[in-house]
C-alpha cells in the first residue's frame, strides 16, 4: 500500500507499508530471497539450516533433489551435510578433483550439465540409476572462499534463465554465509561445554582433595594431642617437640583446606542476597578479634556512619575478616591502628581496612590478590596465601573488585567494593572509575585519607 504524508504546503514524503504477502505476489525472485533470508536467520543449528533451505530451493525452481556439501577444514573433500529427494548411497563425499561439482568449486563457477556429459562412466551410471538427467552445481562462496556446493537435481532436462542463474548465485552466497555463522556457532557451543566441562571436572577434584586432605589431618591432630597428653613424660623435651610440630603441621592443613573449600565457594556459589546490617556485622567480627587486639595494645575504630547494604551476607563477613586477619598477620611490630573505612563511587560502595603497619613495595602489592601468594613481612608468619584472592573473587561476583593502596612506610590500605544493587555473578564489569592505576599506586579516586 503506497501512501502519501504531509500536507498541502509542506513536503510530500511517499510511504510504503511492509507487506510479505503483497511481495511475495508483486515478485516471486525476490520472495524467494525474503523467506530464505527469515530461514537463515532464524535457524543456528547447521544441519537443520541446510535442510530446510535446500528443501525451499527445491520448491521454488520445481527441482527434484538436492544435496548440499561442505568443504573439509582437513583435505580437499567435499562432505554431505545435507540433502532432500535423492538417495545419497555412493555420495557421501566427493574429491574436489572429480566431477561437475569438482569443477564448480574449482572455478567458482554454477554449472548446468547433463549427467550424460560426465566423463566418469562410473559416476555417470551411479547418477543414472538415481533417476538424475541434469545436474546444477551452485558454488558456496565466502568472500571469494569456496566453503562448499550445491547440487540440485532433475530427471528431466533444466534450463535455467538469467533470472533463475543470478538467484541461483545470490542464495548460494547466503547459504554460504549462514553455514560458515552456523560453524562458528557449533564451535562456540562445544567450546563452552568443554570449559563447562574442566570447571565441574577442577571443582570435583577441589572438593575431594580437599575432603580427603581434611580428615587424615583431623586424625593426625587428634592422635598427636593423644599422645602428648597421655605419654609426654614417657616422650622428653624432643618427643614433645616434635608433637607439637606434628600438631602446627595437622592444624596448617586443616587451615589449607578451609581456604580452598571458601574460595571454591566465592566463584562457583551463587549469591545468597540479603540486607546485611554492617554496623553489627563489623561489631560481631571486632568481638572475634578483641582479645588479639588488646594484648598487642592495638586501636581498631569502626565508622558510625556505615550503611546497610545488599549483599551475601557470607561473602561479606569473611571479606572484613580476611581482611582484618591480614592487617594483624602482616602489619609486624609497629602495628598500632587498625581503621575501617567507607564511601560511595559512581555506583558502588567502597570499603577499606588499612592499617599503619608494616608497607609494601609496589612488585609485591601487585601479586598479592594472585592465588597462594603471602606477604614476606615475617618468616614466621602463618598463613595459606589464599585469603585475600578469597576477597577479589567474592568482590568481583557482588559486580565490584578489590584493590590495595601502599608504599614501604605508609602501612597498607585494602579496598574492596560491591555494587549497590548486586547482581549476581557480574565479575568483570569495567571497574575503572573505582580502582584506577596498578596495585601500589595512589588509588584516590575512591579512597578515604588512610
Amino acid at each position: 500500500m503506497v501512501s502519501v504524508i504531509g500536507n498541502q504546503q509542506g513536503p510530500k514524503s511517499m510511504a510504503v507499508e511492509f507487506d510479505q504477502d503483497q511481495l511475495r505476489r508483486r515478485n516471486r525472485t525476490l520472495s524467494v530471497l525474503l523467506e530464505l533470508s527469515n530461514l537463515l536467520a532464524a535457524e543456528a543449528e547447521l544441519d537443520r539450516l541446510l535442510e530446510q533451505a535446500l528443501a525451499m530451493i527445491l520448491r521454488h525452481f520445481g527441482l527434484d533433489g538436492g544435496r548440499i556439501y561442505l568443504l573439509s577444514s582437513h583435505r580437499p573433500v567435499l562432505m554431505l551435510q545435507a540433502s532432500s529427494g535423492i538417495e545419497v548411497s555412493g555420495l557421501e563425499a566427493m574429491q574436489v578433483s572429480e566431477g561437475f561439482s569438482g569443477l564448480a568449486v574449482r572455478y567458482k563457477t554454477l554449472l548446468v550439465q547433463s549427467v550424460h556429459d560426465l566423463l566418469d562412466p562410473k559416476r555417470r551410471a551411479l547418477l543414472v540409476s538415481k533417476g538424475v538427467e541434469t545436474v546444477v552445481c551452485v558454488p558456496l562462496i565466502l568472500q571469494d572462499r569456496v566453503v562448499g556446493v550445491m547440487n540440485l537435481t532433475s530427471g528431466k532436462g533444466f534450463t535455467p534463465s538469467t533470472t533463475d542463474t543470478d538467484l541461483l548465485i545470490i542464495i548460494g552466497n547466503q547459504i554460504a554465509v549462514a553455514a560458515d555463522h552456523a560453524r562458528l556457532y557449533r564451535k562456540y557451543q562445544d567450546r563452552i561445554a568443554e570449559i563447562e566441562s574442566k570447571r565441574e571436572t577442577i571443582k570435583r577434584f577441589a572438593y575431594s582433595i580437599s575432603h580427603d586432605l581434611k580428615s587424615p589431618a583431623v586424625a593426625v591432630h587428634g592422635l598427636t594431642r593423644l599422645l602428648k597428653t597421655h605419654y609426654g613424660q614417657l616422650l622428653g623435651e624432643k618427643g614433645r617437640r616434635y608433637c607439637e610440630q606434628i600438631m602446627h603441621g595437622a592444624e596448617q592443613i586443616a587451615l589449607l583446606v578451609s581456604q580452598i573449600n571458601q574460595y571454591i565457594h566465592a566463584r562457583e556459589i551463587p549469591l545468597s542476597l540479603e540486607v546485611v546490617d554492617v554496623p553489627g556485622l563489623l561489631t560481631e567480627i571486632a568481638g572475634e578479634y578483641r582479645h588479639q587486639v588488646e594484648e598487642r595494645g592495638l586501636v581498631c575504630t569502626i565508622p558510625e556512619d556505615l550503611p546497610e547494604i545488599v549483599a551475601d551476607r557470607l561473602g561479606i563477613t569473611r571479606t572484613f575478616r580476611n581482611l582484618i586477619d591480614n592487617a594483624l598477620k602482616y602489619g609486624g611490630p609497629n602495628l598500632r591502628h587498625i581503621e575501617i573505612g567507607y564511601e560511595t563511587a559512581a555506583e558502588h560502595h567502597v570499603f577499606s581496612v588499612a592499617d599503619d603497619g608494616a608497607g609494601l613495595h609496589g612488585e609485591t602489592a601487585a601479586k598479592l590478590f594472585a592465588f597462594f601468594k603471602r606477604q614476606s613481612i615475617t618468616l614466621d608468619t602463618e598463613g595459606t596465601g589464599m585469603g585475600l584472592a578469597i576477597v577479589r573473587e567474592i568482590a568481583r561476583k557482588h559486580g565490584g573488585d578489590a584493590w590495595l593502596r601502599s608504599g614501604p612506610e605508609q602501612g597498607v590500605t585494602f579496598y574492596f567494593s560491591i555494587r549497590m544493587d548486586p547482581h549476581p555473578g557480574a565479575a568483570g564489569r569495567d571497574q575503572s572509575d573505582l580502582n584506577p592505576g596498578a596495585a601500589g599506586q595512589d588509588r584516590s579516586a575512591c579512597a578515604p585519607t588512610a
